[in-house]
């Protein structure tokens, strides 16, 4: 454990947010045999969105540069593609009763996985 609070910041959001997606997504997955595989999958989305945005501050900060303004362009390009989905999977859902993905789901999970990590990115002291 004290191996795990010696990482950098990058390196604990990215494995807590590894972990806590598949978590969610092993919790979900008895949903494949009830008809409701929506579920999973939204969870699996947004899960996925956090950790690849994680995994690529991990690698800006690993190269050695520290960009400010690419940590934020990652913020806003996360949240807006899961703004995106969220609303394309409600269209979809609606318009042509086709379920991809559920959009609560996924940004229930986008929210969960995100503050929690943000509870591990942000240590006191740093």
């Amino acid at each position: 454990m004290k191996k795990f609070w010696n990482l950098n910041s990058e390196a604990r959001a990215l494995i807590v947010s590894t972990l806590l997606t598949v978590i969610g997504i092993g919790g979900t997955a008895f949903l494949f045999w009830l008809g409701f595989y929506e579920i999973p999958v939204g969870v699996l989305i947004g899960g996925a969105i956090v950790t690849l945005s994680w995994l690529a501050l991990f690698f800006v900060k690993r190269s050695g540069k520290n960009l400010v303004k690419l940590d934020i362009a990652f913020i806003y390009i996360r949240l807006g593609l899961i703004v995106t989905l969220a609303v394309l999977f409600m269209v979809l859902s609606m318009a042509a009763h086709i379920v991809i993905a559920s959009p609560i789901a996924m940004v229930a999970a986008y929210g969960i996985i995100s503050i929690t990590t943000m509870m591990f990115f942000i240590r006191k002291g740093e």
